[in-house]
């Protein structure tokens, strides 16, 4: 029996009015920001063409932070039950205001991270893995290979089987992709560089004010809003 290609996840995404938004924008080359994203190539020193070849993987997930990676939905589940539920969690969880991002290196691609330890980020990524894993089909013994877990660590091996996906819980971290996996010296130049851009957002919180459920129709579609749920405001 083939799978549904339909894949869902639950990210954070910045609203649309705030510096942040404004900035995943100009660095992926959203419509009416081409002037913005000829900018910030010329701030990095990289042609045009070169920042959309860097960012041509991320950009296919959005500018966002994973609460809930990519799963297939279970048989007889529909898709509006996953929504219902996810608009149920987002009500019971209050926002929160997380540290100032800054630019780092993840496993060989730039990301921003939060600049200081946050717990209460890791609580909210662990309440959306776990009240939202009974819509989440099990993996296929393809989707296992996929995640190639001989290069995973036991612990990571346990997380993919019992969560499907390795980086949950004690491995998860907040972060917003930027770029594709980079050579290390391109990577820690683009990073370095990016200190300047990121400027706006040292000394201000970062505000985690909903849920985004997204869905991808097929693989290698782009992933689309499925539903913004608002947190509950304290």
């Amino acid at each position: 029996m083939s799978c549904a290609p339909e894949r869902f996840a639950v990210y954070f995404v910045p609203p649309a009015e705030t510096a942040l938004a404004a900035f995943g924008k100009a660095w992926f080359g959203a419509p009416h920001a081409t002037a913005q994203r000829r900018a910030m190539a010329d701030r990095l020193g990289l042609a045009e063409s070169v920042l959309a070849a860097i960012t041509g993987a991320p950009r296919r997930y959005g500018f966002h932070a994973t609460l809930k990676a990519p799963f297939r939905l279970r048989a007889a589940c529909e898709p509006s039950a996953l929504a219902r539920a996810t608009r149920r969690l987002a009500a019971a969880t209050p926002r929160l205001a997380g540290p100032p991002l800054r630019p780092a290196l993840i496993g060989g691609f730039v990301a921003l991270v939060p600049s200081a330890p946050c717990p209460a980020l890791d609580r909210l990524a662990d309440s959306c893995l776990t009240a939202l894993d009974r819509f989440r089909a099990p993996l296929t013994s393809a989707e296992w290979r996929k995640r190639g877990p001989a290069d995973l660590s036991a612990v990571e091996r346990r997380h993919l089987r019992r969560w499907g996906y390795p980086y949950v819980r004690d491995r998860f971290r907040f972060h917003m992709t930027l770029t594709g996996r980079l050579d290390r010296r391109l990577a820690e130049r683009i990073r370095a560089a990016l200190g300047a851009d990121c400027l706006p957002y040292d000394g201000a919180p970062l505000a985690v004010d909903g849920f985004t459920l997204v869905r991808q129709s097929e693989p290698g579609a782009m992933f689309e809003s499925f539903g913004g749920f608002p947190l509950r405001t304290l």
